[in-house]
């Protein structure tokens, strides 16, 4: 997840950890099928435009923002466009995984 997501719109995280597993409960479910995995997480911090956050926002084709309701997602893009600071810190992760089967 991104914390630009996350920070703007909370129901997002309760979104993605119904939708997603945490890595160690990846790893324990491709464990429990005999699949031996390795997983890499990568951290990535930057600071981003609040214009193009905004941007990005308004078009509402990721799928978080997508599954929130209306009245949700505008609250959030209410709370997003009233943001005092022009760059705002964001933060994601990735997950890399391999596997292989013994």
């Amino acid at each position: 997840g991104s914390i630009r997501v996350y920070r703007f719109f909370p129901e997002t995280i309760q979104i993605d950890q119904t939708r997603f597993w945490e890595v160690d409960r990846m790893m324990d479910e491709l464990e429990a099928r005999g699949i031996r995995a390795k997983a890499t997480v990568t951290c990535y911090k930057y600071r981003e435009a609040k214009s193009e956050i905004v941007l990005w926002a308004e078009n509402r084709d990721l799928s978080q923002l997508a599954l929130l309701s209306d009245d949700e997602y505008e609250t959030g893009l209410r709370t997003l466009r009233a943001h005092s600071e022009e760059e705002i810190r964001t933060e994601y992760a990735t997950v890399d995984v391999s596997a292989t089967v013994p």
